[in-house]
Order: C-alpha cells, then structure tokens, then sequence
C-alpha cells in the first residue's frame, strides 16, 4: 500500500507544482479581471459536472472490489460497465446544464456579454468527462504508476501549451481552449487504458446489453451511488459554487484572487487525495475481511501523520509561504496571500481526519456523509451570510472553516458509532460459533 501511495504521491506533487505554474502564468498574463472571468468559467465547469454526475467510481471500488475479493469476474465486470453507463450519462447531462446555464446566468456571475459565447463553448468539452470509472478500476487493479504518467503527461502537456502562446499573447479564449482540450485528452486516456485491461481479461464492455434491472442484482448499489451523489454535491457548494456566488456578489475580479488561492491551497489536496485513494480499497478489504485490529492501527497512523504534515504545513506558511505567494501572484492579486492563509486553516482540519470518509463509505454509511455534509454546507453558508458585511470576502474563507469544523466532529462521531457496532456484531457471532462448537 505504501508502495502505491509514493507513486500517486509523487505524481500528484508533481501535477500540483505544474498546475499552480500554469495558473500562475495565466493569472498574470490575463490580469485580475480577465482572469476572474477564466476562473469563474472553470468553477462553473466543476460544479455542472459534479451536478450532473453521479460519482460512480466510488460505488465501483466498494462494490466492484468485494466481488473481486470473491473471485467473481462476471460480477465485477458488470459493476464496471453500470459505472461507465452512469458517467457517459453524467457527462452528457454536464455539458448540456453548462453551455445552457452559462447563456443564461452569465450577466448574473458578471460575465462579459463577449465572453459569454467562449464560456459557453468551454462547457461542451464536459462531453468527454467520463473517466472517473476508468480510473477507480486503474486504481482497484493497483495501476497507479499508469494513472500517475498520464496526470504528469497532461499537466506538461498544458503548461507547454500556455508557454507557447504566453510568449505570443495569451487570451482569455486561448487559455480556455488549452484547459479544455488538455481535460478531453485526460478522459480519453483513461478509458483507453479501461478498454485495455477489460480486453486483456477476455472482456468486452458493451453498454447497450446493460439493463435497469442490473441494479437489482448488487443489493444496495443504486441507494449507494445515490447518497454519494447527494453528499458530493452538497460538498462541491463549498467547493465550486463559492466562488460563483463570490462573483455575483463581488464581482469576477474578487472571485478570481478568491480562486487562485483555493487552487494554491490545492496542491495540499493533491498529497491527500492519492492517500485516500490508496486507502479507499484497502480500508473496505479488511472492513469485508472483519479484520478491526489492523484496520485500528492502520486508521490511527494515518490521524497522527495528517496531525504532523498539518502543523508543519500552517508554520511554513506563515514564516515563508505567505512573502514567496505574494511575489509569485504580484500586488494586483493582493487578496490571494489573505484568502491562502485562512484556506489552509480549514485543509489542515481536513488533513487530519481524511482516513474518515473511507472508513465510513466502508462501512456502508453514505445516508451518513449526506447528513453531515449537509450540515456542514449550511453552517457554510450561514456563516458567509452573517459574516460578509462584517469582514466583506475573507467572510467566504471563514465558511470553509466551519465548514471542515462541522464536518470534522460529524465524522468523528459516525466513524465511533459504526465501529462499535461492527465489533459488538463480530463478537455476538464469534460467541455464536462457540456455542456451536462446544454442541449440545
């Protein structure tokens, strides 16, 4: 496990540094206006996207991996084709909501009438967006050395890109294109390699001998991806619609500084993000396995490593990081080193606890995450609501800390309440067998 988390470590890392050098050289060749229009256009794009998706790659690596563990390829592979089905739909609903949804909203986010149309036309490469299956079967079959070069290849690819056409004059229209092409050529490569292993284990993924009633024969699938579905979007208000309503109320210049911090602090999401991904499979194996001890000790590592990276990474910012981000955005962006420190107050409460949220998919509590995400968004957004006259945008920061405060304890308290039940059950049926041993 070790092993696999380096290789998505080290390729997320890398991935991070070459996003925040793209965004960094977009940000200063556009300028704080133009680019708030960049920025609102890519927050439009992630949050129709997970509107319109269904997250089912995380039913995949729940359902898909137990049936591997029971050496049931017909099964496996059937859970696999529901997940592509659901993300070609997904997909196709999440470009059709953002080129409409940006030709009518776009006086309302502050988007230039003559940059409604580019806008708009960024949203249809949404089509293509259907690679989150194809990757939860790389990562169930411990590709993660392949996931890791295609992520670097495609970052590469893109700052390269925007070198060339920053030496030429980037506009807002061509760094559009760039991301947007980049993204197509991503998704594409996912399923490729999809396609590969289902061929390679005699396979054939045919989409159109995929029923309704499948569904039935997994118990619990369909209310699984749909609580999923539901405590993602609620997450993504926080995460994606933020900067929307920032916009709208402060215009897409203040959003766009609003942005480019979250998007900094985003490279402390790269190093969790491969770590829960690594952990995802390996938790739900030994929560199907009953083996609690393990998963005990390997839970409280995981808590005590995200402590120590979390006070390191607060301390390094406000000795160093805060001067280094100034200079690398310029004064006109002089929010983002404000916005950046109070983003990662939020992510170090996150990094902490991020071992929870597979522990609690693994023990088949996602109605669970739903409630607490919930929660946690409307504490979000009532915080922002009472806050914002008081401390004007930073009041969208202080959100986020609520946010990942109320997440943190909601967690907590189903992962305490699971874990009790499902050692008071093994035991009732360890006393069970004995019974039955020792006969009449």
């Amino acid at each position: 496990m070790l092993i696999n988390f380096r290789k998505l470590f080290t390729a997320n890392v890398i991935v991070g540094i070459l996003g925040l050098v793209s965004l960094t050289l977009v940000s200063r060749e556009l300028g704080a206006a133009a680019f708030g229009i960049f920025a609102v256009a890519v927050s439009i794009s992630a949050f129709v996207e997970q509107l319109s998706g269904f997250q089912a790659w995380q039913a995949v690596t729940k359902f898909a991996t137990e049936e591997r563990e029971k050496n049931d390829p017909k099964r496996f592979w059937k859970i696999v084709g529901l997940g592509v089905a659901l993300d070609f739909i997904g997909c196709f609903l999440a470009a059709l909501l953002g080129y409409f949804g940006v030709l009518v909203f776009a006086s309302t986010l502050g988007i230039p009438q003559q940059s409604s149309a580019a806008v708009a036309f960024y949203m249809l490469a949404l089509v293509f967006a259907f690679s989150g299956t194809p990757m939860a079967v790389l990562r169930i079959y411990e590709k993660y050395d392949t996931i890791g070069w295609v992520l670097v290849s495609v970052s590469a690819l893109k700052l390269l890109l925007l070198s060339i056409f920053f030496s030429s004059g980037l506009t807002t229209n061509a760094a559009l294109a760039i991301y947007a092409g980049t993204m197509m050529l991503q998704h594409l490569t996912f399923v490729y390699l999809l396609a590969r292993i289902a061929r390679r284990d005699q396979r054939l993924l045919k989409l159109s001998d995929l029923r309704w009633s499948d569904f039935k024969k997994f118990p619990g699938l369909l209310r699984f991806v749909g609580s999923v579905y539901l405590s993602a979007t609620v997450r993504h208000i926080s995460q994606e619609l933020d900067t929307l309503i920032l916009s709208a109320a402060s215009g897409p210049a203040i959003a766009g500084q609003y942005r480019l911090a979250k998007q900094y602090g985003s490279v402390i999401l790269r190093v969790i993000e491969p770590a829960q991904q690594v952990l995802y499979p390996r938790v739900a194996r030994l929560v199907t396995l009953g083996q609690f001890d393990t998963l005990a000790a390997l839970s409280k590592k995981v808590v005590w490593l995200g402590v120590g990276f979390s006070l390191i990474l607060i301390a390094a910012y406000y000795f160093v990081g805060s001067h280094i981000v100034s200079i690398a955005v310029g004064e006109e962006y002089n929010r983002v080193p404000m916005f950046l420190g109070l983003y990662l107050v939020a992510l170090s409460i996150f990094c902490c606890l991020f071992v929870l949220r597979p522990l609690v998919l693994s023990f088949g509590k996602p109605d669970a995450i739903l409630l607490i995400y919930v929660v946690a968004t409307v504490t979000f957004l009532l915080s922002y609501y009472f806050l914002r006259e008081l401390l004007g945008p930073a009041a969208m920061m202080i959100g986020q800390i609520a946010f990942y405060s109320v997440w943190a304890v909601g967690m907590v308290i189903t992962v305490y309440v699971c874990w009790r039940s499902k050692i008071r059950d093994a035991t009732a049926a360890s006393d069970l067998d004995s019974d039955a041993l020792k006969g009449p």
